[in-house]
């Protein structure tokens, strides 16, 4: 079966090669071993090259969920997404680099 989310990842890592972007696939962002459907857009350290393609407007740390045709982007699916940005702030605040679970 093809890794949708993987297969994102891949292409968003290869669109942001060289633009000052990188892209994270599948950080574990819990306490407890788990692999999200979320990606990690993070600006790197320089410049970095105009955007296009609803790329625009992007911050300086930004994640991105991706829910397939199967699973809906419901009430549940953002309170996981929060729950991971609000992980991921905490990582990048306290400088945790890994976890174990």
């Amino acid at each position: 079966m093809i890794s949708w989310r993987r297969l994102l990842g891949l292409a968003l890592t290869d669109y942001f090669h060289g633009a000052g972007w990188r892209v994270e696939v599948e950080k574990d962002l819990a306490l407890k071993r788990q692999l999200p459907g979320v990606l990690i857009i993070e600006r790197e350290p320089g410049q970095s090259t105009d955007l296009s393609d609803g790329f625009e407007t992007l911050r300086p740390h930004n994640l991105l969920a991706y829910q397939s045709m199967h699973e809906p982007l419901d009430a549940w699916a953002i309170e996981e997404l929060i729950g991971h940005y609000v992980n991921y702030r905490q990582d990048f605040r306290f400088g945790f680099k890994n976890r174990s679970g």
